[in-house]
């Protein structure tokens, strides 16, 4: 019978064939008849009387001597949690937990670049671990509850992630409904993402989604609603429209805009010439910009009489022969 001892701990025994002849580090040699053998005694139950103490320095030490794979993982995650980064550390290292090693890294950055609480640290653990609800109460008992929205953010859980908002927190809801309209953009069914864009006041960015799904009776109902100091906005939805062949549609927006100038260059770009002269009939200041697109588009049909007419009109005679060759 081979009993062990550490420290002022309980001693424990091991049932040993032959009798104990000498030991080195955790070999223990046996004599038993005329055979010599070396029998290698497991640190296990020292190890886990420091855990219990809490001396994981110490438990570290004797784990050295010779514990299993499990042992080693188990002092990581004890230490771990009793934020012994150190130890922690390099029992991860033993069995190559590489997750364990980057959390670790992320802790000690944090720890040497801010405040960084100890109850902080340990909710980042938990969250690492899965035990999310556990980590957001933490996070908000200590004053941050952004982050315990943010990752439920992250999980896509934003019923959760409504539960950790603090009453009056508008930007936080409006940062919470941007998320979630975010993760809604590539679902088939884009309205869900528009909606709730529109009601986080993120307006561009809904148009953008509204333009990229096509939804051109989306994009024009809201042009007829927003005011037309929006201009930003006003000029989004045309290009939108524009793009989506849409051209009486984006020029709604356009009047709205009261400019007459975006107007012409849309219905140059369109070559819709019998829209664009009436609305340089009713602005001079813009015949200019028709003249030569248009004689240009006549020419390229072959209408060069017609085109050379034009350039008279505009009294850009000058022009004809750079023109028509």
């Amino acid at each position: 019978m081979l009993h062990i001892k550490s420290s002022n701990f309980p001693v424990h025994a091991q049932k040993l064939q032959g009798f104990v002849v000498g030991f080195s580090g955790p070999h223990i040699y046996c004599l038993l008849v005329y055979a010599m053998t070396a029998v290698e005694v497991p640190q296990s139950q020292s190890m886990y009387q420091y855990l219990q103490k809490n001396q994981f320095r110490d438990a570290y030490e004797v784990a050295c001597l010779g514990v299993t794979e499990a042992d080693w993982r188990a002092l990581g995650v004890a230490s771990l949690d009793s934020l012994e980064l150190g130890v922690a550390k390099n029992a991860f290292v033993r069995v190559r937990d590489l997750r364990s090693l980057e959390l670790i890294q992320i802790l000690e950055e944090r720890r040497r670049n801010t405040a960084y609480a100890d109850d902080l640290a340990r909710a980042d653990i938990m969250a690492s671990r899965g035990t999310f609800d556990d980590a957001a109460v933490l996070f908000t008992k200590n004053g941050q509850s952004a982050r315990a929205v943010d990752m439920f953010c992250d999980l896509q859980q934003f019923d959760k992630a409504k539960e950790y908002l603090q009453p009056g927190d508008a930007e936080g809801a409006k940062r919470l409904r941007k998320r979630q309209a975010e993760s809604c953009k590539d679902a088939k069914d884009p309205s869900i993402a528009i909606d709730i864009l529109l009601a986080a006041g993120e307006d561009l960015q809904a148009v953008d989604v509204m333009g990229e799904h096509g939804q051109h009776a989306r994009l024009i109902e809201m042009a007829r609603k927003v005011n037309k100091a929006e201009s930003e906005l006003l000029q989004r939805i045309a290009f939108w429209l524009r793009k989506l062949d849409q051209v009486p549609l984006a020029a709604e927006a356009l009047q709205k805009l009261q400019d007459p100038k975006a107007l012409v260059d849309l219905y140059i770009a369109a070559r819709r010439w019998d829209d664009a002269f009436p609305v340089a009939d009713r602005h001079p200041q813009c015949k200019h910009e028709i003249y030569l697109p248009y004689a240009h588009g006549l020419a390229e049909d072959d209408g060069f009489d017609a085109a050379e007419e034009v350039f008279r009109e505009a009294g850009q005679q000058g022009r004809t022969r750079v023109v028509l060759g």
